[in-house]
């Protein structure tokens, strides 16, 4: 496995369904998971968790701690 690889594997996306009129769907580092599901449930939101995926032609973007964007 090649460090990208490695990366990638301990990322996953997570898609907040019924909180909005669209769905949304944010890049998480494997150790935080558990987190944004708890959080989501104390708030009623259902999420929808799957191996992170980069597609075709994204730059990566990973969210950090408050919302922000590191690329």
């Amino acid at each position: 496995m090649t460090s990208t690889d490695e990366r990638q594997a301990r990322m996953y996306d997570i898609t907040c369904v019924g909180a909005a009129a669209e769905p949304s769907t944010v890049a998480v580092a494997a150790g935080d998971v558990a987190a944004v599901i708890e959080q989501a449930d104390r708030d009623g939101i259902r999420v929808l968790v799957r191996p992170y995926a980069r597609r075709h032609g994204e730059q990566e973007t990973v969210m950090t701690g408050k919302g922000d964007q590191q690329r």
